[in-house]
């Protein structure tokens, strides 16, 4: 029993080191590489995220979805009723979806990982750095920690302690947290989206896990930042094409 316990606070020194000491959790990651820790650790903060800050977004919802779908054409030849009927349905569904979208983080994290991991890994192989999938995998759970399970429990701290009646929109929500989307106000809803996934806790997992690359892979300063920063730019894009 004394072995998988003196793993376990190993694998947990690990994920407590990336915050506050990332030369240490390298060298722990390149001896021991033990992901399963701090993946499940970026699922259980993520979904905490998702939902404190579920109340703001069934509110968003309620108050500027009927609005947006009364204007759809698809309902144009229906009677009012038959409308309201419709939009009530589309209502309750999407508020549904909402309940249970901290399920979704649950999913999002190991695909979120895998992609990271798999890139990072490409990468390290194309430039001839070192480091097995195993190593690369390992350093990509722990920049998720803090990049996903971090950022979601930050961000639905930050929504669930302001007033209810402060948010009518989805701007209102990506520009309540920290991030470049302060610096563009009135910006367009995808554009707003794209900046506000540049926040501080994913520029930190972009800057540790850059750092990591040269530490872990070997990777050349200019290869490991062009490829931290590049995953960035890509997660944002795509949170940013969903956006609606």
């Amino acid at each position: 029993m004394d072995v998988p316990r003196s793993a376990t606070r190993s694998a947990l020194s690990t994920l407590v080191a990336v915050i506050v000491a990332p030369s240490d959790a390298f060298a722990a990651i390149r001896e021991r590489p033990v992901w399963v820790w701090a993946l499940l650790a970026t699922m259980v903060f993520g979904a905490i995220g998702a939902i404190l800050g579920t109340p703001v977004s069934r509110h968003i919802i309620e108050v500027s979805l009927p609005g947006q779908l009364a204007n759809d054409p698809r309902f144009a030849g229906l009677s009012a009723e038959a409308a309201h009927e419709r939009i009530q349905q589309m209502v309750a569904l999407t508020l549904t979806w909402v309940n249970f979208s901290w399920l979704f983080v649950l999913a999002l994290a190991p695909l979120a990982t895998l992609f990271e991991g798999g890139i990072a890994y490409g990468v390290r192989a194309l430039a001839r750095g070192r480091g097995t999938f195993k190593q690369i995998f390992t350093l990509a759970a722990h920049v998720q920690f803090i990049g996903l399970g971090l950022s979601a429990l930050g961000s639905g701290a930050i929504v669930s302690l302001r007033p209810l009646d402060s948010f009518r929109t989805q701007i209102d929500y990506f520009t309540a947290v920290p991030s470049l989307a302060w610096i563009v106000p009135g910006a367009p809803l995808k554009v707003t989206a794209f900046l506000a996934a540049l926040q501080p806790f994913s520029i930190w997992s972009t800057v540790i896990l850059a750092c990591g690359l040269v530490e872990i892979a070997a990777l050349k300063r200019p290869v490991a930042w062009t490829t931290s920063i590049a995953i960035l730019l890509a997660s944002a894009a795509w949170a940013a094409a969903f956006i609606r």
